[in-house]
């Protein structure tokens, strides 16, 4: 039911807080830090939990306050935050995400601080820490450089990005 004000806050305790993490020490399944881009997809609920570097997903829309997210994306666990897990970016390490997007089965996450954009082809079958099956913005998972697609290609072109802020599939084309 819509209404003039929230019923429910989900990385905090209650509406008053305001703090990274809740106020934690360490993230956890049900903190947020520097939240930017969500996504439901009538089933699933997608936060982008930028400054801890991951994707939380929750099984169902979140039906009480602070409830904890049931898989982390671009972490190992559920209390790691740091870019690209402290080494070096993979497939399944996110720096900054910025903005997810859900079309049919199909997870896009905008990971700007690597300068790409992930995807995962069966958002159905999502476990936490698992890698993307695709990247667009490089030829590989392991570069992060901007505007870079290899040793050979440098410079802005359709093959490169630049902090990509957000995504959207219409099912046949893909915005960035």
């Amino acid at each position: 039911v819509l209404s003039d004000s929230a019923n429910r806050v989900l990385g905090q305790s209650d509406f008053k807080s305001a703090d990274n993490n809740g106020g934690l020490s360490a993230a956890s399944s049900s903190s947020l830090s520097s939240p930017q881009g969500i996504f439901f997809d009538g089933t699933r609920f997608f936060i982008a939990d930028t400054i801890n570097n991951r994707v939380l997903i929750w099984a169902s829309n979140p039906s009480s306050n602070n409830q904890a997210a049931n898989i982390v994306l671009g972490q190992g666990s559920m209390t790691e935050t740091m870019p690209n897990r402290g080494d070096v970016a993979t497939c399944s390490t996110l720096s900054f995400p910025t903005a997810v997007h859900v079309n049919g089965n199909r997870l896009f996450v905008a990971d700007s601080g690597n300068n790409r954009v992930l995807i995962f082809k069966n958002a159905d079958t999502l476990s936490t820490g698992q890698a993307a099956d695709f990247v667009i913005g490089h030829s590989n998972c392991h570069e992060t450089r901007p505007n870079q697609f290899n040793d050979t290609i440098n410079g802005i072109n359709s093959g490169t990005l630049s902090n990509p802020a957000s995504v959207f599939y219409d099912g046949s084309d893909i915005f960035i």
